[in-house]
């Protein structure tokens, strides 16, 4: 072996544990030179300087380069012992040898490329390129790296060590090989549009995110604080989220301090955050740290890109400051402020759960960057194009580039973490060729002008949208409907010749019930299967299969441009964003007011004296009413009893009759009732939590000033306190703040089913469950809460478990007429039923004797005859609402069978009949592999000769 020769003559303890390694694994040996060197202790210079050499022989770089180097090694180690591979299997042992080190790099080269031959996983067939009639490799790009790496190599393993000059000329050499098998083989350039968001396409994807919250506040606000990140930062995905290379590495709390921005009276109107960036590709942990100093937002218009509200609100929402609170951060006099540092390891930017919400581990750079390809499509700023660079890569390119024309490009690879002397951001990062205005710079009077390319255009004048189309023949094969459908009516044709009854063991027909004769129904099946081939032929011949789909897939991620080119112009305009923010959190406030009661009783005693009376405005407040207020609060500080003094309160159980109105009715003490909807105001004791939440907005600025006073264009700024001019007031950046913290997430910590907490029917299991996704409790209302299920558990509550009988709830003539439907009887009915004749006996003696105390919704499920519509709704609903359906498996009964529900069958699932043109096609979301066959899989194999006509 190589090694064994530059070895002779040495003695000491590193002899043997070298030809050990070296024998044992050469890929292990280079990359463990390092560590001999640290444990081998020799006095030999010789040895020393074996060790120096050997030590040298470990690749440098990031470790993804790192790994590829690895990889390529072992592979050539397994090549080399092949008979027909590197060196024809001769060089075992001694694969580093020098001596035609790059002619085995060029073979390698090739095998690399015979390797990436592409295949048809689903027919095994050879792919072919329509245009040019060859096979398909790998793409040029991908060879191109692999040979840098052979390169790169040159410094590692050869040995002896090659000089300079040799060096060159095998880089020669293998360029020469690339540019040889990339005429062979055909091999293409794969080009990617270089992606950049610029900040309106940020601020659009903010206030996108925030409008389809759908109350998910927690998800919403951590993904806008991302996007700011990145835009300040222009870090790499590893620098702040996990990665497969750097799992453990990752932006955590304690590398994030907020510093306290004060006005002229020392109050605090934002937050400059600093960023500690401690991992870079190509360094260690703690050989490169940049700190980003990023100051808080000064203008209203940019008030959406304060990174330091939107940060802080998202640490708050997390607890990680620990007992420090909302109005803590809201008014102090700390010069800094950091986490507790319990949480100073704990990530910034956690991964979803798997229901809704968030969870504890680090968020992954793949899960980020599928979070920002959503947004970007569902927005409709994504490129458009399958592999594009829509990652997080498009911020850093529209960071660098801005950096390096205000500061120049030192300070631009500076902020990127690149050499002095690397030329990574003129490749790839910067956009001055694209972005550069050259009219506008020769000619200064032109103005600034825009130049927008959205995917669609791009795409339009790439001139790869007139493909070949594909003939018919080919589509009905693709079709797994169609394949499926004629081998069944092949099958019934031949049956009902034969006279065979075999088509009755295949499904959907087997074990059918029926009072015709089976034979009768053949002539009508095979009318169906026959009709429904020449609507799949009809259809198929006016698609243009594969240039309309790509067609329909471009034009859904195409945005207008007049609403593109809006975007950019209204960039500069005033943020709106705290009050749309604001108005949600209202809203909220509102909806809580308007679905619970007020305890007056309640309400007088927990605010211990301080009553607070809640006037509900619809209009300009004249002195007579305002004299009415004044006169209700004072009646309440003198401790009149509120009870005797408003009877405002539900009918029974100790709260008291109801207001009654002009026509004798019982008016609700609620938001939104009949006096306040005439003009009136409803006058009202608050409690405590509403007392509690009043104090918080009165203090947050919330508050408007007089109505009509107001001018039309300053309702909303006024309305929410948001003019910069007054120091008293909040500014923008502390307005968002506030907002996205009292936006209350539902799915955290889970949610109570309000309905059970109002169903006598519902166990203590059920009162107490909380619901982590909404989704599921959207199922549990469907299913639990509907009038049919109900009724079954109101009739099943009423069974005693212990003498296991039905006894029937209501006295003795009680709502046995419509004029005795409110008489009250203490003597109970005394009727009971057993248990298992429940549901047959006791809704039937219900109807007879007590059909006028029963609900409408209960009268309706004793009655036999709407018992069943009753259920059929509820399994509607829940079939149109959750996505699915409950039917069992049919059988058919007279007068025949629904033939038509029979036709999408084998693995064709509901969901491939969501999109009519992409199921017919064969490309529906639930295929399996075995529909892609040129046979169908519904027929077993025993039906077919050996010529593959049916054995009938």
């Amino acid at each position: 072996m190589a090694e064994t020769e530059h070895l002779e003559g040495f003695d000491g303890p590193a002899l043997q544990q070298i030809l050990e390694l070296v024998d044992n694994d050469i890929p292990k040996a280079i990359f463990k030179g390092s560590s001999l060197l640290n444990t081998v202790e020799t006095t030999d210079i010789a040895t020393r300087e074996l060790l120096l050499d050997l030590s040298r022989s470990m690749p440098s770089g990031p470790p993804v380069k790192v790994q590829r180097l690895v990889n390529i090694l072992y592979d050539m180690e397994e090549l080399h012992k092949h008979p027909k591979g590197l060196g024809y299997g001769q060089l075992i042992g001694m694969e580093r040898l020098k001596e035609g080190l790059c002619d085995r790099l060029q073979d390698y080269l090739t095998i690399r490329v015979l390797s990436s031959r592409r295949v048809n996983t689903a027919t095994g067939e050879v792919l072919i390129d329509t245009e040019t009639n060859k096979e398909i490799y790998m793409m040029l790009s991908t060879l191109s790296k692999i040979a840098s790496d052979c390169i790169n190599l040159l410094e590692i393993i050869p040995l002896p060590r090659m000089t300079e000059d040799e060096k060159a000329e095998a880089r020669k050499t293998i360029w020469s090989h690339v540019d040889v098998l990339t005429t062979v083989y055909n091999l293409k350039p794969s080009p990617r549009h270089r992606t950049t968001l610029y900040p309106a396409d940020i601020l659009g994807l903010i206030e996108f995110t925030l409008e389809r919250a759908d109350n998910h506040w927690d998800i919403a606000v951590q993904f806008c604080c991302l996007l700011l990140t990145f835009f300040y930062t222009g870090a790499r995905v590893g620098s702040v989220l996990s990665t497969v290379y750097k799992k453990l590495e990752y932006l955590t709390w304690g590398d994030i301090r907020f510093r306290p921005v004060r006005n002229t009276i020392k109050k605090i109107v934002g937050y400059d955050v600093i960023i500690e960036i401690r991992s870079w590709k190509g360094y260690s942990k703690d050989q490169l740290r940049i700190k980003f100093h990023i100051k808080s937002t000064s203008k209203g218009r940019n008030a959406n890109f304060d990174l330091g509200a939107f940060l802080l609100a998202h640490g708050v929402r997390q607890q990680v400051f620990g007992d420090k609170t909302v109005d803590f951060l809201m008014q102090n006099d700390r010069f800094e402020l950091k986490c507790d540092p319990s949480r100073d390891n704990d990530p910034v930017f956690v991964a979803l759960r798997s229901r809704i919400g968030l969870s504890q581990t680090a968020l992954t750079g793949d899960q980020g960057t599928r979070q920002l390809r959503s947004a970007m499509q569902a927005y409709g700023i994504a490129s458009g194009e399958p592999g594009g660079s829509d990652t997080f890569y498009c911020l850093r390119r529209r960071f660098l580039t801005d950096v390096a024309r205000k500061f120049g490009p030192r300070i631009a690879k500076f902020y990127a973490g690149h050499t002095a002397n690397s030329t990574c951001f003129e490749r790839y990062y910067d956009l001055s060729d694209i972005e550069d205005d050259i009219l506008n710079a020769l000619l200064e009077d032109e103005g600034e002008t825009y130049m927008i390319l959205t995917p669609w255009m791009r795409i339009r004048a790439s001139g790869h949208l007139n493909e070949s189309k594909v003939t018919l023949k080919s589509a009905l094969e693709r079709c797994p409907e169609f394949r499926h459908v004629l081998a069944k009516r092949d099958l019934l044709q031949n049956c009902l010749r034969s006279g065979s009854n075999l088509w009755l063991k295949v499904e959907p027909w087997n074990g059918f019930s029926s009072r015709a004769e089976p034979r009768q129904l053949l002539p009508s099946l095979i009318t169906v299967y026959s009709n429904r081939l020449r609507q799949l032929i009809s259809i198929l011949k006016q698609q243009d299969t594969e240039s309309t789909l790509e067609l329909q897939r471009m034009a859904r991620d195409e945005m207008d441009y007049g609403q593109i080119q809006a975007q950019v112009h209204n960039a500069n305009g005033p943020s709106q964003l705290a009050v749309e923010l604001q108005r949600r959190l209202i809203e909220q406030e509102l909806k809580l007011c308007s679905t619970k009661r007020i305890d007056i009783t309640e309400s007088v005693s927990s605010t211990q004296g301080a009553t607070i009376v809640c006037v509900a405005p619809t209009g300009n407040v004249d002195d007579e009413e305002e004299e009415a207020v004044l006169h209700a609060i004072d009646s309440a500080e003198e401790g009149m009893n509120a009870q005797d003094q408003y009877k405002a309160s539900e009918g029974g159980k100790g709260k008291g009759k109801g207001v009654e109105d002009e026509d004798g009715e019982e008016a609700e003490a609620m938001w939104g009732s009949k006096k306040e909807k005439e003009g009136g105001h409803a006058v009202r004791v608050a409690t405590s939590e509403e007392y509690k939440r009043i104090e918080e907005l009165s203090m947050s600025g919330l508050q408007s000033g007089k109505g009509s006073e107001t001018k039309k264009g300053e309702v909303d700024r006024v309305l929410y306190g948001m003019i910069d001019e007054d120091p008293e007031k909040l500014s923008e950046s502390m307005s968002i703040f506030r907002a996205l913290v009292e936006l209350s997430d539902p799915s955290k910590g889970g949610v109570l089913c309000q309905a059970c907490q109002r169903d006598s029917t519902a166990s203590s299991e059920q009162k107490i469950t909380r619901y982590t996704a909404m989704s599921r409790l959207d199922k549990h209302l469907l299913q639990f809460h509907n009038p049919h299920a109900y009724g079954l558990r109101w009739l099943k509550s009423n069974i005693d478990p212990q003498s296991r009988r039905w006894h029937c709830p209501y006295g003795a003539g009680e709502g046995g007429s419509e004029k005795a439907k409110t008489t009250k009887n203490t003597k109970l009915c005394g009727i009971s039923y057993a248990a298992s004749s429940v549901e047959k006996s006791a809704p039937k003696h219900l109807l007879e004797a007590h059909q006028y105390a029963l609900t409408e919704d209960l009268r309706k499920f004793m009655d036999p005859k709407t018992r069943a519509t009753l259920r059929a709704q509820a399994q509607e609903a829940q079939e149109e609402e959750l996505g699915h359906s409950r039917k069992t498996k049919s059988r058919w009964t007279n007068p025949g069978p629904n033939f038509h529900d029979f036709l999408l069958i084998g693995t064709f699932q509901p969901e491939d009949r969501m999109d009519p043109y992409v199921g017919d096609l064969g490309l529906g979301p639930s295929l399996k592999d075995d529909d892609i066959d040129m046979d169908t899989d519904l027929l077993p194999d025993s039906f077919y000769d050996d010529k593959g006509d049916f054995n009938i």
